[in-house]
């Protein structure tokens, strides 16, 4: 006759070393998280800015876009650096209007929504 099921040892050496794992794990996970995060919110900021710059144009009036008013940042994220960036009517920021916006996370990552003088927004 055979064994049926499990003794009460073997399954808390199971369930030990599974919560061990997660332990473990979970610092990694949180930075995994907060990356990721980090790099939404960048993207999410750079589709604001394409946004504003398109509205500028079709409007033909100049819009101004800022970080700090466009809304709160998600948690574990702050802002590093906030440029009022300003569109003119044809699209192009005017002049001294172009800059960066920095955004960093708590294990000091930063994303980079850079707007140049002729109006290219990129993300580094």
């Amino acid at each position: 006759m055979g064994r049926r099921g499990f003794t009460l040892l073997e399954i808390l050496v199971t369930i030990s070393l599974f919560s061990l794992i997660i332990f473990i794990s979970m610092p990694v996970l949180s930075r995994f998280k907060n990356a990721l995060l980090l790099k939404i919110t960048v993207q999410k900021v750079s589709s604001d800015l394409r946004a504003r710059q398109l509205a500028a144009l079709v409007k033909k009036t100049t819009l101004n876009y800022q970080v700090s008013s466009a809304g709160q940042l998600p948690g574990g994220l702050k802002l590093i650096s906030d440029k009022k960036i300003v569109f003119s009517g044809n699209g192009l920021p005017i002049p001294g209007g172009s800059g960066t916006q920095i955004l960093g996370n708590n294990y000091g990552k930063q994303g980079k929504i850079i707007v140049s003088s002729q109006g290219r927004i990129r993300i580094e």
